[in-house]
């Protein structure tokens, strides 16, 4: 199971062709079912982006270690028993930005806006939220057509991850 604190997550991991997905409300959220799960022998792994300026709570301070930070632009650490946490750094919306223009795709064919900034205001805004993640499903369908090297370490890192190794 993968464990994501909001829907555009939910929305990577699935178009990444996970199926059993959980969504909570925040990091914190997360954090506790990772927790919870482990503690119950339950191998998870839980996605977030990594927010600087916001505060983790204590248990994933205390009980998780990096055990690897990639050139993609995410890391993963270690919990107790079976949970791992993937952190895009530093927001999703920035995180998928660089990913987008890594790959050669302009965020603006796809009707979203130049700065990723603007793109997490309209995310988070009611209706027009729906219309800007129309648009980033657009992106993400044309990163994932284009074998993009980002989103294949992602998917490869969370599928090692969920089959139990700790991902080289």
């Amino acid at each position: 199971m993968i464990v994501v604190e909001c829907y555009i997550d939910l929305i990577l991991v699935s178009f990444l062709g996970f199926k059993d997905i959980r969504h909570e409300e925040n990091k914190p959220a997360v954090i506790e079912e990772l927790r919870r799960r482990a503690e119950g022998g339950i191998r998870v792994v839980g996605l977030v982006d990594e927010d600087p300026g916001s505060p983790w709570p204590r248990y994933f301070k205390e009980r998780f270690s990096r055990v690897k930070r990639t050139q993609h632009g995410f890391d993963v650490w270690k919990g107790p028993g079976g949970a791992y946490l993937v952190v895009l750094k530093p927001l999703h919306e920035a995180w998928i930005y660089d990913v987008a223009r890594s790959c050669g795709l302009d965020v603006a064919r796809y009707d979203l806006p130049r700065n990723w900034e603007r793109f997490h205001s309209l995310i988070h805004s009611g209706r027009r939220g729906s219309r800007a993640l129309r648009c980033y499903m657009r992106l993400l369908k044309d990163l994932t057509a284009s074998n993009c090297r980002a989103l294949r370490a992602l998917k490869d890192v969370l599928n090692t991850l969920l089959r139990s190794s700790t991902p080289s």
